[in-house]
Order: structure tokens, then C-alpha cells, then sequence
């Protein structure tokens, strides 16, 4: 995966990441994180269907 898409896929996992900062990291770096990021999403619960079922 090239540098770009490593950039794109942390900036879709951490909404709070911003390119210019990313883009200090080398690409080993980033898929490190990305990796992390990955590892530690939350699965879905379905949360809204539990709240609108009070």
C-alpha cells in the first residue's frame, strides 16, 4: 500500500488525524498505525435500533 492510501485509510479510521502530520511518518510508520487503529475498532452494536426501542 502506497504512502497516499495509508494516509487515507488512518484519516478514515481517526477522523482527528490530519495529512500534514501524517505525512512526517514514514510508510512503515503508518502501516504500524494503521495496524493499530484496525486492531482496537469497535464492532458495531446496533445502537441506534436499541435506542429507539425504549
Amino acid at each position: 500500500m502506497s504512502k497516499r492510501e495509508l494516509i487515507e485509510k488512518i484519516m478514515q479510521l481517526n477522523r482527528t488525524a490530519r495529512r500534514e502530520f501524517l505525512q512526517a511518518f514514514t510508510e512503515n510508520e503508518l502501516a504500524d498505525y494503521l495496524r493499530q487503529l484496525e486492531s482496537v475498532q469497535p464492532i458495531s452494536i446496533g445502537y441506534e435500533a436499541r435506542r429507539s426501542d425504549r
